[in-house]
């Protein structure tokens, strides 16, 4: 897929709950979560020594963060499985853990998954071996502002609501 379609279709945001606000997460959406993130290490998210789980909304969601630095990588709902997929087009398999879309909740589209944008690590370097340019997200208005935290205000990109971080 081309990189311009690609981000057309990612939604980054910044939250203005107090967890979010707190750790500056920078939440990166995915439009297929299952097929569009892999983790390649650990293939077990209950290794306490690999990562550990932050839960919260009654236990719904999980905040996987590193045991040693203490960052938080990603969000998610739902059940992990390993699987083998062809990460790189050369009919080579690696097993990666993915979310299980067999395992989403009744009335649920898809399982939930917000990336910390700040944690991803410089792209390959045939695709340019660039990082995300967080000055480009927010100057062309993909960055949307919400109000988790009081839930009146709308999504919007021009600045953060009360509590929240640019």
């Amino acid at each position: 897929m081309p990189r311009e379609e690609i981000r057309k279709r990612l939604r980054f945001y910044k939250c203005n709950c107090t967890p979010c606000h707190k750790t500056g997460y920078f939440h990166m959406r995915l439009p297929d979560p299952a097929n569009d993130f892999y983790i390649i290490s650990p293939l077990d998210l209950n290794n306490p020594s690999e990562m550990r789980n932050y839960m919260c909304n009654d236990h719904i969601l999980h905040w996987h963060f590193c045991p040693k630095c203490g960052m938080r990588c990603f969000i998610s709902e739902g059940s992990w499985k390993v699987d083998e997929v062809d990460l790189y087009n050369t009919g080579e398999k690696t097993r990666v853990l993915r979310l299980d879309m067999d395992a989403i909740r009744e009335g649920q589209k898809q399982g939930y998954l917000s990336v910390n944008a700040l944690t991803l690590d410089k792209g390959p370097e045939e695709n340019g071996g660039k990082t995300i340019d967080l000055r480009e997200i927010k100057d062309k208005g993909w960055l949307l502002y919400i109000d988790c935290k009081d839930l009146v205000g709308e999504p919007r990109v021009d600045y953060p609501h009360e509590g929240g971080t640019w």
